[in-house]
């Protein structure tokens, strides 16, 4: 009787197993500008809720920040497994940024 409950509850959790082994992490990384003089990046944590319709405010940078040149999107186990509980309602994800140097115009001779 014990073998027979064990039978019907292995195909479910080797389910969940194959699921939990298959979720990754997935990064988006955006590159305007390839320059060898990017700071340390700053790390931002953004939430969009209701499936996405409602996005994350922008991000705000620092006045010196003129422009951004590489953003990247990180989702995590865990961002995975609070979209999962929610239904999507809620939908982590992580961003890192990095500001493009300064570079003066030339001046003329």
């Amino acid at each position: 009787m014990e073998t027979q409950h064990l039978k019907r509850k292995a195909p479910i959790f080797l389910l969940f197993v194959i699921v939990i082994l298959l979720a990754s992490c997935a990064n988006v990384r955006v590159v305007s500008k390839y320059d060898s003089d990017i700071p340390t990046l700053k790390k931002v944590n953004k939430t969009a809720y209701f499936w996405g319709l409602q996005q994350p405010k922008d991000i705000l940078t620092n006045p010196s920040c003129a422009s951004i040149c590489m953003v990247t999107a990180k989702t995590s186990f865990g961002s995975i497994v609070v979209a999962a509980i929610t239904l999507g309602i809620v939908i982590p994800v992580q961003m890192e940024y990095a500001c493009c140097p300064y570079e003066p115009e030339p001046g003329k001779i």
